[in-house]
């Protein structure tokens, strides 16, 4: 159209303040009544609305397929409940539709200003394009005193107007998407974090000479350990224990935990034997989890009636027992590799006996690398003598102590693992 404007015009300044707000909104649709108000004000114009291309739009104040976001100043020829004027598209809508909008124009065939034609006044309002990129995703149209015709600085300075906040109202959103976006991921993960805390068994276990308590806490939203307590079926006096730890965190974590416990459940109802129910899950695991995947996880059969405990090890950490008798702490053997490493593995089992007042306490790796503020791991030393100091009490005692000393020594940190505990005690 070729339209220019002079450096020294008395709007520039009032529109660059303008823009400039316009940049500076976080909700530019939530403003754009105001924003229309002031754009009008600065160009001593009276009349103006703003309409954005929606398909899905059942607004009716608008032509079908769009969305009316803002007006000003309309007269009550134009007011929004006679749908005469607004339930039809206008000349410009259907120019915007077919992509026929090139730059700023003054209309003169727009059917909503019909009511103030007269036999010596044919009115016109002013269209501005508001485009992003090659689209236009909508219009401002604006109308003078008397409907008159815009002069060429006015639809100048409009079309500078309308780029800005063409751009401001994509930028706008799109930072709503993503809100929603995120909205909806975290429900997401609240959901995923209920299921997977529906998962871990209760924080005390009671049964008749035993004590079981266990800790669950993620990292993140979700997490990757896992710690299960399941009887065995036609055998009440026989309990799977176990726990485990699956490379990764938040939703990586949390599905291969899901998978890894689904497998091990799955393989105790076959045969409670902790070496095969470790190798029968691995055996499911290693098609299921990516190639850079692997879980750590522990497996015992503890036979109630007399204290024996069988287990075996797949890359966790070790347990301690701690013996009633004489109050000494030490770890118990383990070996073997990791779940998911190998398409198949040979563990061994090993056999202890807990006596009355014994504690055997399990644990995953979040406990023994948390950190301080000064960077210190908690390290394997001091939750040995944690467990000397504090655990000569209850099964549910020993959880609360070792929690407490944890969050003591972090210091306010945040856990950069997930930290899990399995204990169990035989009452005396």
């Amino acid at each position: 159209m070729g339209i220019t404007t002079s450096s020294s015009d008395p709007h520039l300044g009032v529109l660059h303040d303008l823009l400039e707000a316009l940049n500076r909104s976080a909700d530019v649709c939530g403003g754009l009544d105001r924003v229309l108000e002031r754009l009008l004000a600065s160009l001593s114009l009276r009349t103006g609305w703003i309409v954005l291309r929606d398909p899905t739009s059942e607004d009716g104040a608008a032509g079908p397929g769009f969305r009316l976001v803002a007006y000003s100043g309309l007269p009550l020829d134009m007011a929004l409940d006679r749908a005469a004027v607004w339930a039809h598209r206008c000349t410009c809508e259907h120019a915007c539709v077919n992509d026929r909008i090139e730059g700023a124009y003054n209309e003169t065939r727009c059917p909503r200003l019909k009511p103030m034609e007269s036999a010596i006044c044919r009115p016109a309002h002013g269209v501005v394009p508001l485009r992003v990129d090659d689209t236009v995703i909508g219009m401002l149209n604006v109308g003078a005193p008397g409907w008159r015709p815009l002069k060429d600085e006015e639809l100048a300075l409009l079309e500078r107007a309308g780029s800005a906040l063409a751009a401001a109202l994509e930028r706008s959103r799109a930072h709503e998407r993503l809100e929603q976006e995120h909205k909806l991921l975290a429900y997401e993960l609240h959901v995923a974090r209920e299921i997977q805390e529906s998962m871990v068994p209760p924080a005390s276990i009671e049964l008749p000479g035993w004590e079981i308590a266990t800790a669950y806490e993620a990292a993140q939203e979700v997490g990757g350990d896992f710690v299960d307590v399941v009887p065995v079926s036609g055998a009440p006096e026989r309990l799977l224990l176990v726990i485990g730890d699956v490379a990764g965190k938040s939703i990586s974590g949390a599905l291969g935990m899901v998978a890894t416990l689904g497998a091990i459940r799955d393989a105790a109802r076959r045969d409670p034997s902790p070496a095969r129910v470790l190798a029968r899950t691995n055996a499911r695991l290693r098609g299921r989890l990516r190639a850079d995947r692997f879980v750590t996880a522990w497996c015992g059969l503890l036979e109630t009636e007399t204290g024996t405990l069988r287990y075996a090890s797949a890359g966790h950490n070790a347990p301690y027992l701690r013996r009633a008798a004489d109050g000494t702490v030490g770890e118990l053997p383990i070996g073997g590799p990791a779940l998911a490493l190998y398409d198949e593995i040979e563990l061994d089992e090993h056999v202890v006996q807990l006596e009355p007042g014994d504690l055997l306490w399990l644990y995953t790796d979040g406990v023994t690398e948390a950190r301080d503020p000064t960077g210190r791991v908690f390290g394997y030393d001091r939750l040995q003598e944690l467990l000397a100091e504090a655990c000569d009490g209850t099964a549910a005692a020993c959880t609360v102590a070792l929690r407490d000393r944890l969050k003591a020594f972090c210091d306010g940190r945040a856990a950069g693992d997930d930290v899990t505990t399995l204990t169990v005690r035989r009452t005396a």
